[in-house]
């Protein structure tokens, strides 16, 4: 039983994390946002608005991106770790990094596997 609950805490804390990542990631386009638009109020010719956008767009394309990978890592922490005491008090074990897989794995389930094919086999399977 003390692995369920283990895992129920962390589960709790991992939440809190991850919960956290994602209303910081959202405060923070919110105030890019009254940012834009107060500085979109400054303008004074077509030229400045545009330069302005793609300013704008740009450092919020690079933005988001690091802010889902940081909701990202918070998400596969959240899951590693609550699962993990639950893998451990039932006697099983479980890799350190769960996403990383050997390519003999990948092969073995049938996920690289295709026919090779040569060009005249594929003409004659499009005809």
């Amino acid at each position: 039983m003390r692995p369920a609950h283990d895992a129920g805490l962390q589960a709790a804390e991992g939440f809190r994390e991850y919960q956290l990542k994602v209303l910081s990631a959202a405060q923070a386009n919110v105030n890019a946002i009254f940012e834009y638009a107060q500085d979109m109020l400054q303008t004074q010719s077509m030229s400045e608005v545009m330069v302005l956008s793609a300013t704008h767009s740009r450092c919020q394309l690079e933005t988001i991106a690091q802010q889902s990978r940081e909701i990202a890592s918070a998400a596969q922490k959240l899951a590693t770790e609550t699962t993990r005491p639950l893998g451990s008090g039932f006697g099983i074990h479980q890799p350190d990094e769960l996403t990383r897989r050997p390519s003999s794995l990948r092969t073995s389930c049938g996920l690289l596997r295709r026919p090779v094919l040569t060009v005249r086999q594929r003409r004659r399977a499009w005809c």
